[in-house]
């Protein structure tokens, strides 16, 4: 909060990365508890640190964010999650074409929906870079080139950044298409059991951890198309597994007491 109030009016600012990695999962969090407890508090909650991204005009972090309240697992009318999703269509839209957004995104100051795809939309040169470092990494397009070997590629074309944006770009450098199919359907399984389990347990405090895990793997893939969350482990990814561990060793102590017969 105090780096949000103090940053806020600098003039071109944008960042607060580490914090925003913390505030995406939090909000899943927060929006998975407000659908199964249906408590005020959780959707105010949910409500403020959304706002975070949005003043900080974080642009893939502003979505994910806001994406978290419909798109995750807890129970919701697919009505309510068709409308929750126009609102917020309605609202990426109007803050497209505030000024501080407009500046962000394109190189002229000002542009339309129109625009994202020519050469006045802001990159911040990833666009650049993405292109120079995928040719690289087709050439070894399978297997890739080994860990680590992405950091390096993307220090020699920029000289001063040794991370492309793009953790997707980076895991196919280092890993190829098979490391990076065994990485989404480990996610993706990951996933289904959560859902599979939640179906199951007995104590609301573990359903809600297991919805959050697998809800939290959705910002986690959109994040990894525009920055490098795989990096902030300590802001997201150990948080993100605290969930789980909690939720998994909960199961466990269910499925002990039935076994005893307490």
């Amino acid at each position: 909060m105090f780096k949000t109030a103090s940053l806020l009016f600098i003039e071109g600012f944008s960042g607060l990365a580490a914090e925003m990695m913390t505030v995406l999962l939090l909000c899943t969090f927060l929006s998975n508890r407000y659908l199964l407890a249906k408590e005020k508090k959780d959707l105010c909650l949910w409500a403020l640190l959304a706002c975070v991204p949005v003043l900080m005009i974080t642009r893939t972090a502003i979505a994910a964010t806001l994406l978290t309240f419909p798109l995750s697992f807890g129970p919701m009318r697919k009505s309510y999650r068709i409308g929750a999703l126009l609102l917020i269509a309605a609202v990426g839209l109007g803050l497209f074409y505030t000024p501080r957004m407009q500046k962000k995104m394109f190189y002229s100051g000002q542009g339309e929906v129109s625009d994202i795809l020519n050469e006045d939309f802001a990159t911040s040169g990833r666009s650049f870079l993405w292109e120079k470092m995928f040719a690289r990494a087709q050439e070894e397009h399978w297997t890739g080139h080994g860990s680590g070997t992405g950091e390096t590629i993307s220090y020699q074309i920029t000289g001063e950044t040794a991370y492309p944006h793009n953790d997707w770009l980076l895991t196919y450098t280092d890993f190829g298409v098979l490391g990076v199919a065994v990485f989404t359907g480990c996610m993706l399984l990951t996933m289904w059991d959560c859902l599979r389990k939640a179906r199951t347990c007995r104590h609301p405090e573990t359903r809600l951890l297991l919805l959050a895990g697998a809800s939290a793997f959705i910002p986690f893939m959109l994040m990894m198309m525009t920055d490098n969350i795989m990096v902030y482990a300590s802001f997201f990814g150990n948080l993100h597994f605290t969930f789980l561990g909690l939720a998994y060793g909960s199961l466990r102590a269910e499925r002990l007491s039935n076994f005893g017969g307490q």
